[in-house]
């Protein structure tokens, strides 16, 4: 063990000296690998016992680092190869299990990112999720009712904030899952490809101190054991992103012990029938937090002209997303007031190509909805077109198609 802990460390103090010499700080690298600062920390502080991720951090910190070094990226991919043959060879000589035989982890996971800045509102949404999901000691369980549940999903439209709420939610509810808190966006209705189970599962497998090598290939198989590594553990667990309930029923624990927050588009009713899930629907802001979050990031412009900020908030229907994008819009435009923006998206044609956000597709709010509009039936999106009409436009086209009344 005490092997392992060494070249695991040694290799990330290298990659700490590589980080230093960049010149990139802490902030700038988590926010390209998608990892928080305290995650970041551990690694690179070598606060762990197992080789760190080759594809999610590894590879993609040494091409930040050496500006896209392909030698450098080679060399340091052979260290790592190096490491986790080693790790694999000590670990076969000192296996690590618990007494009931199951794998135990070496690393308690901590994977929630950062949470969001500048929140507002969600006051009662996060004091439901304390009600559904905050684990109660038995002695409470007779006066305040039965066990809280194991399976909360928040659903809701797009853009409206239910990453921010589950995650803010987590980060805050942390004390109450001292095993651990796993994470993983599933991107069900991402511009890339939705995550399948098994990756998924593959990946919290790798968390929770499993070696490639150890991770079986079929994906019952990849369930049960995760399954046997969570059971008796008080653990947390986000998946983001959903769009099916195939994609969440493998990565449920088989222990009420844990809890399990879903964020999908669909309210995933297979959940709630099958597995006693309770839902959490998320609606707008309402126009006072609405503003709030607009006076939050953009300041005190938005309290001298509360009539036009309220009209922001209508042009962006008070939907989070849309108002972080108009919000840095105005942060952009310093010599344009709150009215003057208001003003500018007040053009239905053109109001989504000014919420872009820079291009980033991620953020751009046609994108989050055409991501959500390329998930329709036929029959769904063909509805959704006629809707987008006017009245004399839409009579036009159901007369074409012999559906106008006579």
């Amino acid at each position: 063990m005490g092997e392992r802990c060494a070249a695991v460390t040694q290799f990330c103090a290298d990659l700490k000296q590589l980080q230093q010499r960049s010149g990139f700080g802490h902030s700038v690298l988590a926010r390209r690998l998608s990892f928080s600062r305290a995650q970041l920390y551990y690694v690179l502080d070598g606060r762990i016992s197992r080789p760190p991720d080759w594809d999610r951090l590894v590879e993609p910190l040494v091409r930040v680092c050496t500006g896209g070094d392909g030698e450098a990226v080679l060399s340091w991919r052979q260290r790592h190869d190096v490491l986790v043959e080693v790790y694999h060879q000590l670990r076969q000589q000192e296996p690590v299990v618990s007494p009931a035989g199951s794998p135990t982890p070496t690393v308690v996971p901590a994977q929630l990112p950062a949470d969001v800045h500048d929140f507002s509102g969600r006051d009662t949404e996060l004091a439901e999720l304390d009600r559904l999901l905050t684990p109660r000691r038995p002695e409470s369980r007779t006066a305040e009712g039965p066990e809280a549940a194991s399976l909360c999903v928040v659903s809701g439209t797009a853009g409206v904030g239910k990453t921010a709420l589950a995650l803010r939610w987590a980060q805050r509810a942390r004390p109450s899952f001292p095993d651990g808190q796993l994470y993983v966006d599933l991107r069900g209705y991402d511009h890339e490809q939705p995550l399948s189970a098994g990756d998924a599962l593959a990946r919290f497998l790798r968390a929770l101190g499993r070696s490639g090598l150890d991770i079986p290939h079929e994906l019952d198989e990849r369930a049960a054991a995760y399954r046997s590594i969570l059971a008796g553990r008080r653990m947390l667990v986000v998946l983001d992103n959903a769009s099916t309930v195939e994609q969440v029923y493998p990565l449920l624990p088989g222990e009420s012990t844990c809890r399990v927050v879903v964020t999908s588009r669909d309210s995933l009713p297979g959940l709630v029938a099958r597995h006693g899930a309770r839902r959490l629907e998320l609606d707008l802001l309402p126009m006072s937090d609405a503003v709030a979050l607009l006076r939050s990031l953009v300041g005190e412009r938005v309290s001298t002209d509360l009539a036009a900020a309220n009209e922001l908030v209508k042009r962006c229907a008070g939907l989070p997303l849309a108002l972080r994008v108009a919000a840095e819009l105005a942060v952009a435009r310093a010599d344009t007031s709150i009215a003057e923006l208001a003003a500018d998206l007040q053009d239905e044609q053109h109001r989504l190509d000014m919420l872009d956000a820079g291009g980033d597709v991620r953020t751009a709010v046609r994108g989050v909805f055409s991501w959500s509009y390329r998930h329709l039936t036929a029959d769904q999106a063909r509805s959704f077109q006629l809707i987008g009409l006017s009245p004399r436009a839409r009579h036009r086209h159901l007369r074409g198609c012999g559906l106008h009344r006579q």
